[in-house]
C-alpha cells in the first residue's frame, strides 16, 4: 500500500509482498543477486531462519499480536510455498504490556525494567504474580497500584502459610492446601462454577510461585 492508501504500482496484485529489497547507496548489509544488489525482505528472513534451524515442522510459533498481519501471514505463504506442506502446527500470539493504559516507551517516560521495581521496594515476584493474572491474549496493564495489590496478595499467601504449616519449610502441597480447601480435602465439595482443571491450574501456579520464592531467597540448608 502507498502512504495514501492506494496499491503500490510496482505490485502485480494488492496482496503481493517483498521477498528481496533493492539496496540503497547507504545500505551496509547487501548482497549481489540476479536482480541487483539487495537484501532479503523482513518476512523471508524468518522463513529462511526457521527452516534452516528448526526444520520443516514446528509445533508452536509464538509472537506478538501485531505480527499476525502481514508478517506471519506472509511467513506462512513463503514457508508452505517452499515446502509444499503445513510447517507450523499452532500459532500463539500474545498481547502487549501496557503502562498506565498506554504503550510502554522510553519517550513516554513509562518504560520500566526489573531494577526499577526493586529500587522502589517492590518484590520482583509480585510482578510475576501480576502477570499471571492476565490471559495471554489480553493486554496486561501495569500500574504501581496493581503491583502493590499483587504484593499484598503474596503477603496474604505467606501469612496463610504460616498459620497452617507447622514447619515454615514444609513442602508446597502442605503449605498450599489450606488456601484452596476444600478442593484438596478427602471429600471435596468444590464450588459449582470452579472446574477441577481450574483448581489444579491455580494450585500449580501458587506452587510455582512458592518454588520461585525459595530460589530467590535462597535455601538455608
Amino acid at each position: 500500500m502507498t502512504p495514501g492508501g492506494g496499491v503500490d504500482p510496482k505490485k502485480r496484485r494488492h496482496y503481493d509482498f517483498t521477498l528481496w529489497r533493492a539496496a540503497g547507496p547507504r545500505r551496509l548489509m547487501k548482497w549481489a543477486s540476479p536482480w541487483g544488489e539487495g537484501y532479503p525482505g523482513w518476512h523471508i528472513e524468518c522463513s529462511a531462519m526457521s527452516l534452516k534451524h528448526l526444520g520443516e515442522h514446528v509445533d508452536v510459533h509464538t509472537g506478538g499480536a501485531d505480527l499476525v498481519f502481514p508478517h506471519h501471514e506472509d511467513e506462512i505463504a513463503q514457508s508452505e510455498g517452499a515446502t509444499g506442506h503445513q510447517v507450523v502446527g499452532a500459532w500463539s500470539h500474545a498481547y502487549h504490556l501496557l503502562s498506565e493504559g498506554r504503550k510502554m516507551a522510553k519517550s513516554a517516560g513509562n518504560f520500566y525494567v526489573l531494577a526499577d521495581l526493586v529500587q522502589r521496594g517492590a518484590d520482583p515476584l509480585a510482578f510475576r504474580y501480576l502477570a499471571l493474572q492476565t490471559r495471554y491474549r489480553e493486554p496486561t496493564n501495569f500500574t504501581w497500584e496493581a503491583l502493590a495489590a499483587a504484593d499484598r496478595g503474596l503477603e496474604r499467601a505467606d501469612a496463610q502459610d504460616d498459620r497452617h504449616a507447622e514447619d515454615h519449610r514444609a513442602p508446597p502441597h502442605a503449605r498450599i492446601v489450606p488456601l484452596i480447601a476444600p478442593a484438596h480435602s478427602p471429600s471435596p465439595t468444590p464450588p459449582a462454577k470452579t472446574p477441577a482443571v481450574v483448581r489444579r491450574a491455580i494450585w500449580r501456579m501458587i506452587d510455582a510461585i512458592w518454588q520461585s520464592r525459595q530460589r530467590h531467597l535462597g535455601d538455608p540448608e
